[in-house]
């Protein structure tokens, strides 16, 4: 049978743990993370997806202690601040054919120094990597186009970007504040 992690589930984990909640391993066929799902976990540090995930909903993960997380393979898209304010986030990696990064995703990510994002990669939302403050390199795959609205703002240790394909539109603010430029 298929499940979803809703957030009253998850609510129930976190009085359960009384947010000592560190790792979750799921080992049951889940389809999707419900919106909000983990938000302020801030002691899961780590939890293992089954490849049956398809969609990770918005916040879901914000504001948690997560230091690493795969994506699942059938996850394409990433909607609004999936790991917003993921303050411990070092790494994330992405596998299958990832299409989207929807705003806010990475905002607030402040131990984030390096992504690798996907060659599918064809889109990234406003402030998808603004206040990540220790980003110092991004390569931008080939079929991204445009630049949105506070993409890299405030990313102060944004030395370095390749562009792989042709920017088209690079929207206002960018990449206010980005010092290191």
């Amino acid at each position: 049978s298929l499940a979803i992690i809703s957030s009253r589930y998850a609510k129930a984990i976190k009085r359960i743990q009384n947010t000592l909640l560190q790792a979750l391993n799921t080992a049951i066929n889940l389809l999707l993370i419900d919106k909000g799902c983990f938000y302020n976990c801030v002691n899961l540090i780590h939890i293992d997806l089954p490849a049956s995930i398809n969609f990770l909903e918005s916040s879901c993960f914000s504001k948690s202690g997560l230091v690493t997380f795969d994506i699942p393979k059938q996850v394409t898209k990433l909607p609004f601040g999936v790991f917003q304010d993921c303050r411990s986030l070092k790494q994330v990696k992405f596998h299958g054919q990832f299409k989207a990064l929807g705003d806010n995703v990475f905002n607030g990510c402040i131990s984030l120094k390096e992504i690798n994002l996907p060659n599918s990669l064809e889109s990234m939302g406003a402030s998808s990597f603004s206040n990540c403050v220790k980003l110092m390199k991004i390569v931008l795959p080939q079929k991204i186009h445009t630049i949105n609205t506070y993409t890299f703002s405030n990313c102060k240790n944004l030395q370095n970007i390749e562009m792989l394909g042709i920017i088209k539109e690079i929207s206002s603010y960018a990449f206010d504040s980005c010092k290191s430029l």
